[in-house]
């Protein structure tokens, strides 16, 4: 069983901090773009998981049937929101996003 010190723990965490922080300055450009990367994945996958709630909690939650006389305007309404969700999506994350846009 290996023990350490809280003294000891505080340094290899502070070691570790400035060592990744020195790595991260290093390759800053690879660091950044990394980052950005990142913050684009998480927007596109919140994007993906509201339309997909939406779907399920307008069309497939029971409330409303294919055989209702509302359906298809309830079901366009859905489809806009989502199409809405994605084109903000696609502007936040510019790039690539607002190519495939276009």
């Amino acid at each position: 069983q290996i023990r350490m010190s809280s003294r000891k723990f505080l340094k290899l965490v502070s070691f570790s901090g400035i060592g990744g922080g020195a790595v991260a300055a290093y390759n800053w450009e690879e660091t950044k773009s990394l980052a950005i990367g990142s913050q684009r994945f998480g927007r596109a996958a919140l994007t993906v998981f509201s339309v997909v709630l939406d779907y399920k909690q307008t069309l497939y939650s029971g409330g409303v049937s294919a055989a209702s006389p509302n359906y298809n305007e309830i079901k366009s309404q859905t489809h806009q929101r989502s199409a809405q969700k994605l084109l903000d999506l696609c502007c936040a994350n510019g790039g690539a996003f607002i190519k495939v846009r276009l």
